[in-house]
């Protein structure tokens, strides 16, 4: 199972495929980036423990921006 996320244009006001993930594999991370030495967070979706994704396509399907893709 391969799971591949694209970057999304606001994750953290989304978050709808954190929350549809009934495994929770789906999570919201910070991802820290340094500009002209000034720091800022932004925020992305990452697949954890991948291995225990069943294929259900909640997050693709609920994914307006068709940001998530799930090979099997």
């Amino acid at each position: 199972m391969k799971i591949r996320i694209e970057s999304c244009n606001d994750p953290k006001k989304c978050v709808k495929c954190v929350q549809i993930c009934p495994g929770k594999i789906l999570v919201l991370a910070p991802k820290i980036v340094i500009n002209k030495n000034k720091q800022k967070t932004k925020w992305k979706i990452k697949a954890l423990f991948t291995d225990l994704c069943d294929g259900c396509m909640k997050c693709v399907n609920v994914c307006y921006e068709n940001r998530i893709k799930i090979e099997l």
